[in-house]
């Protein structure tokens, strides 16, 4: 081919023929012209075999050629294998070596899986491809990423990754404008295209926070919870740690996270990540993109939710306002509690919480409303459902008769009630039993001093004796009799007072009794022979009478 080129009168004779006469014509002109190139020393000589070594003399003059072995090494160079010995003196050397082209047809190969890579990173991309196509692929050279909208391709390193289906695309060094690209290179002299990238920068985690959804899962002792994240892009992310941070910052630990669309599968709003919520405290995840870099996000498990234990509260019918009162642990972060039943106001103190309830004109024996607590800290409000029981009427005492023994022979006012002396006392009471509710109790009575502090204060049933002489019976059936000695309750001067409890309906108002008192009471009276002086008789008149009023003088 040489030799057709720069004599083309020699293009149809044989150069390994023996020489002809036109050969020989012809040799002489091309000796000049290669003296042009190579100079005067170049000479050529035509016909036979000789005529090859002599092109090697004339064309490649003081050259050694010596056989090599290429091998591939990094950043696409060729190394090569070949002889330790010097070349002659004014000789230099040139190296031959094979290189085999490939006898194989363009592999059907393309990109699967994730295809969204981000920027100035190296990202692997996976192959859907056999196991000899893969092998084969390292003959491809000029890898390229072409602009999907146009413009001008740019050469990019790719490399075989270290998985067995995987290419490694190295943009660390390379300032591209994000986009739709095509990633190409050349088989032989045809291209190869294997599919689509996507080139998308790393994600801004800087307001990323936890979804209003999920802290109110965040509590103490729940367990493994899966958190759901929001305000970024999470397509990039490799791997997240959480770190304890009260008292002192503790190792970070590795946690699970989940992304719906997969990762490198285009743009990811959400992101799912497990919490140990075993200790409540603040906490920090530490999210971190394929670049390595920690993105720092607060997060904060709360104690356990409040609990109310004086469930279910019982409301009464027939109220204009009724008090509540709310016990129970952890009720000092309620900020606020709400009901359906009715408007609530009151206050927290230790322990619960203290208020008023109006109650709904709609609502009926029998119903059952939720509670809604405002918690500090927890976005979502916490339901307690139950929490409130609509009951009948509350019991209520509206009047009491006085029995006293008929021999008493002493007046007494009607509130009035003689300590150590068996009374008896019939209260009507109204309703006393809810008729929607038939798990309403027997009434209990109470008694006691309204102020000050009475000797004893006793709790009766209907028909039950407790050993101190004071009995309760029923009366009728809106109606109880009470029979005791006010002075084991009361001293003298107390007023004594009840009131009457249902275990489902509540329990009624104080209602006074009578004020316990001393009676005067003679044992024994001596008539002596002494007369009485005038002083004595300041309260009587003069003529001799059985006895004097009640203001004063002898009786």
């Amino acid at each position: 081919m040489l030799l057709s080129t720069v004599m083309p009168a020699v293009t149809a004779y044989d150069p390994l023929s023996p020489a002809s006469k036109q050969m020989q014509q012809t040799t002489g002109l091309a000796g000049s012209v290669a003296g042009m190139f190579f100079g005067n020393s170049v000479g050529l000589a035509a016909g036979g075999t000789a005529l090859v070594s002599n092109l090697r003399a004339a064309l490649f003059p003081n050259t050694e050629f010596r056989s090599a072995i290429a091998q591939a090494s990094d950043g696409g160079a060729l190394a090569f294998c070949t002889k330790e010995k010097a070349p002659a003196a004014r000789t230099r050397l040139a190296y031959l070596w094979a290189y085999r082209i490939p006898d194989l047809k363009r592999p059907d190969i393309g990109i699967t899986g994730g295809t969204y890579v981000p920027l100035g990173s190296k990202s692997t991309l996976h192959l859907k491809t056999v196991a000899v196509e893969l092998k084969e692929l390292a003959r491809a050279r000029e890898w390229r990423l072409i602009p999907v909208a146009g413009g001008e391709a740019s050469s990019v390193p790719v490399t075989l990754g270290g998985a067995p289906d995987s290419l490694l695309l190295d943009l660390s060094k390379f300032r591209l404008p994000a986009g739709d690209y095509q990633l190409s290179a050349t088989w032989d002299w045809d291209p190869l295209n294997l599919g689509t990238v996507h080139l998308r920068p790393y994600s801004d985690f800087s307001h990323v926070q936890v979804a209003a959804v999920s802290k109110g899962q965040l509590l103490e002792g729940k367990g493994l919870v899966s958190v759901k994240l929001t305000g970024a892009d999470f397509e990039f992310v490799d791997k997240v740690d959480l770190q304890k941070v009260t008292p002192k910052l503790t190792k970070p630990t590795e946690v699970n996270f989940e992304l719906l669309g997969g990762r490198s599968h285009g743009e990811q709003q959400t992101m799912t990540v497990e919490i140990d919520t075993t200790a409540a405290g603040a906490y920090r995840l530490l999210l971190a993109q394929s670049d390595g870099v920690n993105h720092t996000v607060p997060v904060e498990v709360l104690p356990a939710n409040p609990v109310i234990s004086n469930l279910p509260m019982h409301v009464n019918l027939g109220e204009e306002s009724q008090a509540l009162r709310i016990k129970g642990k952890g009720l000092e972060r309620v900020e606020s509690f709400s009901s359906d039943a009715g408007p609530m106001t009151g206050i927290a103190e230790h322990g619960g919480w203290s208020g008023q309830i109006k109650l709904n004109s709609t609502a009926k024996s029998g119903q059952r409303y939720a509670l809604v607590l405002k918690v500090q800290g927890v976005d979502a409000p916490v339901t307690v459902p139950d929490a409130i029981l609509v009951v009948g009427q509350r019991p209520r005492i509206l009047s009491r008769l006085k029995s006293l023994p008929q021999d008493l022979n002493i007046e007494l006012r009607e509130d009035e009630l003689p300590a150590g002396i068996d009374v008896g006392l019939v209260m009507a009471t109204g309703q006393l039993y809810d008729s929607s509710s038939p798990a309403s109790g027997r009434p209990r009575l109470e008694l006691g001093c309204r102020s000050g502090e009475s000797r004893q204060s006793l709790t009766l049933a209907p028909d039950e004796h407790i050993g101190t002489g004071a009995t309760l019976s029923f009366a009728g059936p809106d109606s109880l009799y009470l029979s005791l000695d006010p002075g084991t309750v009361g001293y003298p001067g107390c007023e004594l007072a009840a009131r009457v409890a249902v275990e489902l309906q509540g329990t009624s108002d104080w209602f006074a009794l009578g004020r316990v008192l001393r009676i005067p009471r003679l044992d024994h009276f001596t008539l002596t022979s002494e007369t009485l002086g005038p002083e004595y008789l300041s309260g009587c008149s003069e003529r001799p009478r059985s006895g004097c009023d009640r203001e004063g003088g002898l009786g």
